[in-house]
């Protein structure tokens, strides 16, 4: 899964640009709205328990819906499998 950034600097070799922040910032706001009206939040860790910047991975479901399916279908997550480098999001 690829996320848009949250704070300056430089994906892909090209400065974030400015729009691609505020994406990531709208996102952060959803997701907090999602976690403070949740009813449920259940959290599965996977293997391995984090990734080569020491974020944890798993997956997370919020009153039975998957997180990720949530922002996929917002528009604020897209398919990333580490094989590619990670590309600028267009905001337009």
């Amino acid at each position: 899964v690829d996320t848009p950034e949250t704070s300056n600097g430089t994906k892909a070799g090209e400065a974030i640009p400015a729009c691609e922040i505020a994406l990531g910032k709208e996102a952060t706001q959803y997701l907090e709205q999602i976690f403070m009206d949740a009813r449920s939040i259940k959290v599965t860790h996977v293997k391995p328990k984090s990734d080569s910047f020491g974020r944890w991975l798993a997956y997370m479901s919020v009153d039975g819906e998957d997180v990720g399916g949530v922002l996929f279908a917002k528009g604020y997550a897209r398919h990333y499998d580490g094989r590619e480098a990670r590309r600028i999001w267009d905001c337009n």
